[in-house]
């Protein structure tokens, strides 16, 4: 961390204020209710009493029974409406608290998000006989965002210093993590967020700290111009002193019997256990920010507020120096091979070197000065954390792979767990220390979404083989991939020249049928073989289907028109009368009615012969993907109105669907016929039931979500997008129970150990 960082006062508790305000807001409004309740129950109490009393007295009178009638009713009535007001009142709750949520997560706050969606959640599950269904749809969609959501997700926080925390590191074996606070002490920690020790000690704020590589002995270094070694049990082995200004960073050499400081007076030092000063590194025209070793101990590199990188050996021998920044370079790391250097600089980049001293990468994307950075054990992922509050995450080549932004204050630190046995680069676990008092930590464990990755462009289309083990994927890259449920990648099948846009099964599932921009459709064996290509269309063709004995092709194309073929190729019949591109077309479940798609608003009905049965009017866009129910009874459009339309087959409109945000490109009906899926330009997978109410909004895509299929079981739900993969969904994954066991699984270690008292109890009603 830089001086100008450590002059800064703490950062403001905006966020978390609104957060506790709105929370206690919401339990002074349940505690009003409660109290309103119990009143309005012991006056109905008295009131009964009192009916009773003249029962007693008046048993024997016809107008006293004729009374008793009247105040039993008058009773009945009011305790309803106590009832009611109950319900409102828990609703009002509910509602408040998934709003809340969903705001929360807007405003990247993804963990506070998820422990107030618990809270809803377990509010909820406990009324959820009496609530009314609408109020669970934007609670599964927090927790499901939440618990769904790739890459790194805040997995704890730590939140017992009283000040910035300037520096994390974990312990060689990973179990422990050591912080560094301007509250002058350093405190130890397990990987689950229990507190271990407090080393107090330092007469200042602590910016650096280190474990040695047997992991026994604490290094920290502090504004008051020392460094102290300490034992993991916080007691104070040694302090070391000689520098003449606040030391800003220590570091431990691979054999563990050197210690390098870099101070405000320009100079690195390096010392040994005993505290012995072994070497001063002079050379830098600046406050030395950040030392660090070499993998193979022989190299020591200093970044430095002069604006360059310096690379020395143990006998204080200059080597390089690196120059390229524009401002203070306030971090330095090497690769965990040795062969490449990082460097976070205020000039908001992070640069990547060769030991020669060639600049190979400048990461750019922050928005404010990079304070550190890191890479992972296996030396793929970068990660930079800043003053503008966020974590980056970058591969090698300089590509932004992820931001994390949860942070309230500037990001002073950031390190990952070393990579244990067993365990793979999937497992990976990350800390930020920050100005908001907080370390962080983020992990990649626990993943639940299943995606396919592979394809180079978008996917157009997905489809699942009818015994539900093979999925088939059709890319703008030209390729449909053929997949095992395990995701594992069985065959590629190459030879559309141009993007394909459609793929389906035949019923049999011997044959695969692939539409394309090259106005053709192909036709292959499940083994990859091409078997015929049909020609015919005169513009790309974007959608095919089989019917239901797998006899006949159904194909539509921009050239307005739909034809059926056989499997041999033969063109049977071409249906005209659109006026424009057909996106979609499906066959009925008898195979007796063909429907198409247009941009033309409308939907088309066909029986075999090419004679037009009817056509559905009422979209005011162009309709882009049709489906018919397992019953035949009814059929569901989308559209770039943004809908989904429900119709019968004499054309009568029998519900919208209007809750996406932009166009609808896809509907699949589950095979029980009582759900319904729609995927849109919005990135969001929406399921239905019948009666139009949404169910739930599924998020995991990174782009558009061009497509849906559900497994013919119906367990599982299959999407394409933008993104370039498919992700696969286990529904039974999605129900509350399951969503709120996920999420409290998550959060534990932190409610354990780290929640308001008030907190810790939160899943105590959930978890099985």
């Amino acid at each position: 961390a830089t001086e100008q960082e450590k002059k800064q006062p703490a950062a403001t508790r905006l966020q978390k204020t609104f957060i506790e305000a709105s929370k206690n807001a919401i339990a002074a409004a349940a505690e009003e209710e409660k109290r309103r309740q119990t009143e309005m129950l012991r006056l109905q109490e008295e009131r009964t009493k009192e009916a009773q009393a003249r029962l007693a007295q008046q048993k024997k009178s016809l107008i006293a029974v004729s009374m008793l009638l009247v105040a039993a009713v008058g009773i009945s009535i009011f305790a309803f409406s106590l009832w009611k007001r109950a319900i409102q009142g828990t609703e009002g709750q509910i509602n408040a608290l998934s709003r809340f949520s969903l705001v929360l997560i807007e405003s990247n706050q993804e963990f506070d998000a998820l422990l107030e969606g618990i809270r809803a959640g377990g509010l909820l599950k406990k009324n959820l006989n009496t609530v009314k269904l609408e109020l669970e749809e934007p609670i599964l969609r927090v927790l499901q965002a939440v618990v769904y959501e790739k890459g790194f997700r805040e997995h704890n926080r730590l939140t017992k210093h009283k000040d910035g925390v300037l520096s994390v590191v974990f312990s060689p074996d990973g179990k422990i993590i050591a912080s560094a606070s301007r509250d002058k002490t350093v405190k130890l920690w397990n990987r689950q967020g229990k507190l271990l020790q407090i080393f107090k000690g330092h007469q200042d704020g602590v910016n650096s700290v280190a474990f040695s590589p047997d992991g026994k002995t604490v290094a920290s270094a502090s504004d008051n111009n020392t460094i102290k070694l300490w034992n993991r049990q916080g007691k104070l082995l040694q302090t070391l002193e000689g520098h003449t200004k606040l030391v800003f960073s220590v570091a431990f050499s691979p054999d563990g019997k050197t210690i390098a400081s870099a101070s405000d007076d320009n100079t690195v030092k390096l010392w040994n256990l005993q505290g012995e000063l072994l070497q001063t590194l002079q050379g830098h025209q600046d406050g030395v920010n950040s030392v660090a070793f070499s993998p193979d101990g022989k190299i020591i590199a200093s970044a430095s507020r002069d604006k360059t990188v310096k690379l020395w050996n143990l006998q204080g021998e200059l080597l390089q120096t690196l120059q390229g920044d524009q401002s203070w370079v306030n971090s330095v790391a090497f690769s965990p091979d040795g062969k490449t250097i990082a460097s976070a600089s205020d000039d908001q980049t992070v640069k990547l070197w060769s030991l020669q001293g060639k600049l190979l990468q400048i990461l750019q994307g922050h928005q404010d000065g990079v304070n550190s950075v890191a890479f992972s054990p296996d030396g793929k992922i970068i990660a930079s954390a800043s003053r503008d509050k966020t974590i980056k995450l970058w591969n090698l080549q300089g590509e932004l792979l992820q931001t994390l932004q949860a942070h309230e204050g500037g990001v002073n630190s950031v390190a990952f767990a070393p990579q244990r046995h067993a365990e793979s680069s999937n497992h990976q676990t990350l800390a930020s220390a920050s100005w908001d008092r907080t370390v962080k930590l983020w992990s990649l464990e626990g993943q639940k979404l299943q995606t396919l990755t592979g394809h180079e462009r978008a996917v157009n289309s997905v489809a699942f083989s009818n015994n539900g083990k093979t999925i088939a994927s059709a890319s703008r890259d030209g390729t449909i991939k053929l997949w095992n449920l395990q995701g594992d990648l069985r065959q590629t099948l190459q030879g559309h020249q141009l993007p394909v846009n459609s793929v389906a099964f035949s019923p049999d599932g011997k044959t695969i049928a692939s539409a394309g921009d090259d106005e053709t459709v192909k036709l292959w064996s499940f083994q990859g073989e091409l078997l015929h290509t049909l020609t015919g269309h005169k513009d790309r063709v974007s959608s095919v289907v089989f019917n239901n004995d797998g006899k006949i092709i159904a194909s539509a194309s921009w050239d307005g028109t739909v034809k059926l073929w056989n499997l041999e190729g033969q063109e049977l019949q071409t249906l005209t009368g659109h006026d424009r591109a057909v996106n979609s077309v499906a066959f009925s479940p008898d195979g007796k009615t063909i429907a198409s798609a247009s941009n033309d608003k409308t939907i088309k009905l066909w029986n075999l012969q090419g004679d037009l049965l009817n056509t559905l009017q009422g979209n005011q866009d162009r309709v882009y993907s049709i489906a018919f129910s397992p019953n035949g009874k009814t059929i569901a459009s989308t559209s770039e109105d943004k809908t989904v339309k429900l119709w019968n087959l004499q054309g009568d409109l029998l519900n919208t669907l209007d809750r996406h945000q932009a166009r609808v490109s896809s509907v699949a009906f589950s095979p029980d016929g009582n759900t319904l899926a729609s995927a849109s330009n919005d990135r969001t997978i929406k399921l239905w039931n019948l009666q139009g109410e949404l169910l739930q909004t599924l998020q995991g895509h990174q782009d558009v979500v061009i497509s849906v299929a559900f497994s013919p079981d119906g367990n599982t739900l299959a999407s394409t997008s933008g993104d370039n993969t498919v992700i696969l969904w286990n529904l039974a994954d999605l129900t509350l129970d399951s969503l709120l066991q996920d999420a409290c699984d998550w959060v534990g270690d932190y409610l354990k150990h780290n929640a308001l008292k008030s907190d810790r109890t939160l899943c105590n009603n959930i978890k099985n």
